[in-house]
């Protein structure tokens, strides 16, 4: 098709995403008349793609002969009407233009095609997407034809598919469509997961462990008088391995070598084996066993067939003690190791759940087993958040006593609610118009999101509701809550949170942390009681360290927790079943009967063990049935859970973290009330191995890599948001407030206390590194220029920042007046976070022991307990007085030229901040290899720098 004729000269078009190449195209002159700007919202509205845009693109059409040009700015996190008209407010272009010709939207529209569906996590880099836009160019032509009317979509692009899930998309054309991107994704997910645990299990590393001592029984109820179970300590890898057990996980052991029974060789073969916190950690005198990797090993006894003799294997390699404790513990040496291999298993429960959900919701339904509507119309309304929902829901009339805090009947709950800022009120009020029973809530770093799911949930089962059964009956019914988080501390947190507030408001309601039977089981005082004294026949100087074992295996913590005992830490589902056992035992005959036999001697073994099980499965799900708020994982709460639990509210927390087929277990398998959704799409996104090379390489990983939450965001969806934060004084989130929440996030602390006297103290401590520069936000980025990052394998750790940190560590540590913020009788914590493993891995062992120059100063000793050390993933959710953020790097961003990694990293301080970073983070290799500017890293120095925080050392 020709060029249209009537253009004198052509313009020329420049588009230049900060700090990436300048591409520029020749488009010739558009007429006023046209109207590009419908063309690119038809575009966006048939696609349901966001264009990739870096946080703001500046695009200017500069015409021959004039002096200065008009211009637009485009924002990918602001979803706003084109050209400001409501015609099409779902186009994802935010135009801020003094004069609204076409040509400059136009070109807008032309960014958003060449690369069609994808998203802002696309790392495509401008330059390589030139010919597409040169075709993207060939619209013009279509626009100078008389009819001055325009072609589709379709038509302009030439596509006959948008290829969803190779490209990231915010909104899906069809339930197919979504279940094919998902179910082919995971399917490759755990493929690429078994090839890397194969990987792991036959590497050829020699690994070596020290057999440290029985753990003195009995201790278990549930294991056979046959077993034993035994401490090993094994070192730890030189560099971080993905696969390497974390505490709590499950593997198996085998030992390299065969044991001596009556003359004959004998070899146990594969052990089963948990790895547990280190028992001596916080011993001084172990320091050398500190370091290593502790695992719980369980290995059935030989018996002389003959004489009936117990022969422990394990025994004849022990590592022994000097029984007087005068020598100290033995040295651990390769002398006294032994050569062992250790493997794991695949876990494909998390991925069976995930596509059971899936199935459930998209593969046809047998007649009397349909999805009811309002479960199809949520999945329908998720698929495509642009759409209309086909219902709503009023949480406050399906529960009419969660209306109107200020005046409900609870003292308590009102005065919690009259503490709520106007963030919180404002969500809470949008509870009475829910989209498809979908409540979609964005919480910035401190905005106490959790706290407002605490104060829903108490105020949901503060009362019973009326409930209408299936016989037309209408009866009084309890309000009951399931809330899922797939993170275990932060869950633990909110089940405190709800326990406590139930509490003080005087509501007696069962509120149980639930963790699954089996871990319930392993973790039981009930069924692990803790040895007699007598019983403890070990020398003494091993029976002494491993009491402290005992408490660390999680295996044998002596009797179940009082209710007074627990203050306000909400019980887990064993210890309420236990209690409920123990308040009427005539309704577990049979679990009594197998109690008494085992507790008055009866020798144990696998058939007794299983029959224990059985009995104790069977008293969970009775407490289950019976709960009021249960807190659990989205896999824990996808088997027995969803059998016997009927909650009318279900919470999915840090939902910006979860994939989209975790997020679908509990719409696939509850039909609650609502669905509230709370996280921040502004930290880290859903894990996704994605793999490498052609034939592991998932090609679904960008779409996968995008949760649910974050679709909704993006597709203009997301409506309640907190962004008043209570975390952060000093005014310290300004930082975050500019660079990744579009200046929106304030601070809720009142103006007097922000600079309160312990912030003071971290404003002068920090001046001694600001060379007489006033340090107004306590807040400084530190270049130590002579620093270097060093390579480990696969991962770096930075020797100057490491000795530097440590050094500041011990000086704040020291000080008296480094106090809490909120508990000025408390001594401050400390949270070192790095994005590199190696790195961690120093930082831990660091911490886990005090300095001999340190040990009995209690001032110092409590406040070492306090600090810790994390890397970027794992501090989301943590918070900490004073926060050291350790880059490494010194030659590239790397990996953490990301904003999500880079919003988790700078917003967890309270009352200071010590960033070390060199000015090589601001630099990234690019597709060419080359050097290019890193876009976030240089933000972040180039903020600090702007605002006084910058400072160069050595």
């Amino acid at each position: 098709m020709d060029r249209p004729t009537n253009v004198s000269s052509p313009g020329r078009l420049l588009i230049e995403p900060s700090r990436s190449p300048i591409l520029d195209a020749t488009l010739p002159y558009l007429e006023e008349e046209c109207c590009p700007s419908c063309v690119a919202a038809a575009f966006c509205e048939k696609v349901g793609t966001f264009p990739p845009f870096p946080h703001q693109v500046l695009i200017s059409y500069h015409l021959p002969g004039l002096s200065s040009f008009p211009s637009i700015s485009l924002r990918s996190r602001q979803v706003d009407y084109v050209n400001q008209t409501p015609t099409y407010p779902q186009s994802g272009i935010l135009v801020e233009h003094f004069d609204f010709s076409p040509l400059p939207i136009f070109a807008a529209m032309l960014y958003a095609t060449w690369n069609v569906g994808c998203g802002p996590i696309d790392d495509v880099q401008t330059s390589l997407v030139h010919d597409q836009l040169e075709q993207a160019v060939d619209v013009t032509a279509a626009i100078g034809e008389e009819t001055h009317t325009f072609p589709t979509p379709k038509k302009i692009l030439g596509l006959s598919d948008r290829d969803c899930g190779r490209r990231m998309v915010h909104s899906f054309n069809s339930a197919h469509e979504f279940a094919r991107v998902h179910r082919e994704g995971t399917i490759i997910e755990m493929s690429n997961e078994a090839s890397a645990i194969k990987r792991f299990n036959e590497a050829p590393e020699t690994r070596y462990a020290w057999v440290i001592a029985p753990v003195p029984g009995p201790y278990s109820l549930i294991v056979s008088d046959l077993q034993r179970q035994w401490i090993v300590l094994v070192e730890l890898p030189s560099t971080p391995e993905r696969y390497f057990p974390d505490e709590g996980d499950m593997c198996n052991i085998s030992f390299k070598r065969d044991f001596i029974c009556r003359g004959k060789k004998y070899n146990p073969g594969t052990l089963s084996a948990q790895r547990i916190p280190n028992p001596y950690e916080t011993i001084p005198e172990m320091y050398q066993y500190s370091l290593l990797a502790a695992f719980n090993v369980t290995m059935e006894y030989v018996a002389d067939p003959v004489t009936k003799e117990q022969y422990h294997p394990l025994l004849s390699i022990a590592v022994t003690q000097d029984t007087d404790c005068i020598l100290g513990p033995t040295p651990l040496s390769f002398q006294n190791a032994a050569e062992i291999s250790l493997r794991v298993d695949q876990n494909p429960v998390t991925y069976e759940a995930e596509l059971t959900a899936l199935s459930i919701l998209t593969q046809p339904k047998k007649e009397g087993n349909e999805l009811s509507e309002n479960t199809i119309g949520t999945f329908e309304y998720l698929l495509d958040f642009r759409k209309e929902p086909s219902f709503y829901v009023n949480m406050f009339d399906k529960i009419p006593h969660m209306d109107n805090p200020s005046r409900h009947s609870n003292a308590y709950l009102k005065s919690v609610y009259s503490r709520l800022n106007s963030d919180h009120k404002s969500v809470y009020e949008q509870l009475r118009r829910v989209p498809a029973g979908l409540a979609i809530i964005l919480g910035c770093p401190g905005a106490g999101k959790t706290a407002l799911n605490a104060f829903i949930s108490a105020m949901a089962v503060s009362q019973s509701r009326n409930f209408v059964r299936d016989d037309g009956k209408k009866i009084r019914k309890p309000v009951k809550i399931l809330y899922l988080l797939d993170v275990n501390y932060p869950c633990d947190d909110a089940a405190d949170r709800v326990f406590s507030t139930l509490k003080k408001a005087g509501i007696n309601k069962s509120v149980i942390r639930v963790r699954g039977c089996a871990r319930e089981m392993r973790s039981s005082a009930k069924l692990h009681p803790a040895p007699l004294a007598s019983e403890d026949d070990e020398p003494d100087f091993t029976a002494g360290f491993l009491r402290q074992a005992r408490d660390s295996t999680g295996l044998l913590t002596g009797t179940p927790s009082p209710k007074e005992a627990r203050g306000d830490r909400a019980p887990s589902l064993d210890e309420t079943a236990w209690e409920l056992y123990d308040a009427d035992r005539t309704r577990f005959k049979s679990l009594t009967k197998i109690l008494d036999k085992l507790l008055n001697g009866a020798v144990k073994t696998k058939k007794t063990a299983r029959e224990l099980k059985a009995r104790v499965a069977r008293l969970y799900l009775s407490v289950i049935g019976d709960a009021d708020f249960i807190a659990t994982t989205p896999v824990g709460a996808s088997g027995y859970l969803s059998k016997s639990f009927h909650p009318d509210i279900v919470f999915l927390d840090e939902a910006a973290h979860a994939r989209e087929l975790t997020t679908l277990i509990p719409i696939a398998l509850y039909s609650p009330c609502a669905f509230i959704l709370t996280g921040d799409t502004r930290q880290t996104r859903p894990f996704v191995e994605g793999g490498k090379g052609i034939e592991n390489e998932n090609v679904y990983a960008k779409q996968l890599m995008i949760s649910t939450m974050e679709r909704a965001d993006l597709a203009g969806a997301l409506k309640s948001k907190l962004l008043i934060s209570h975390r952060m004084y000093g005014d310290l989130q300004a930082l975050a407030s500019e660079l990744f929440y579009d200046g929106q996030l304030t601070s809720g602390i009142p103006e007097a206390e922000r600079f309160s006297e312990p912030v003071r103290h971290i404003q002068r401590w920090l001046g001694q590194f600001t060379r007489g520069q006033e340090c107004t936000v306590p807040r400084i980025l530190l270049n130590l220029r002579y620093s270097r990052e060093m390579k480990d394998r696969s991962s770096f750790y930075n020797q100057v920042h490491e000795n530097f940190i440590k050094q500041r560590c011990f000086e704040l540590l020291r000080h008296a007046d480094f106090k809490q913020i909120d508990k000025p009788d408390q001594p401050g914590r400390i949270l070192i976070i790095t994005p590199y493993k190696a790195a961690l891995v120093r930082y831990r062992q660091f911490i886990k022991t005090l300095p001999p120059p340190f040990r009995g100063r209690m001032d110092v000793e409590l406040r070492f307990n306090a600090l810790e050390a994390r890397t970027v993933d794992s501090a989301q959710g943590h918070e900490a007085d004073f926060v050291f953020v350790d880059t490494v790097r010194t030659r590239s961003a790397g990996f953490l030229d990301d904003p999500k990694r880079l919003c988790v990293m700078l917003s967890r301080a309270r009352i200071g901040e010590m960033i070390l970073m060199h000015e090589g983070m601001t630099k990234k290799r690019g597709h060419d290899q080359q050097q290019h500017d890193a876009e976030w890293t240089s933000k972040v120095y180039d903020y600090c720098r702007k605002n006084g925080q910058l400072h160069y050392f050595g």
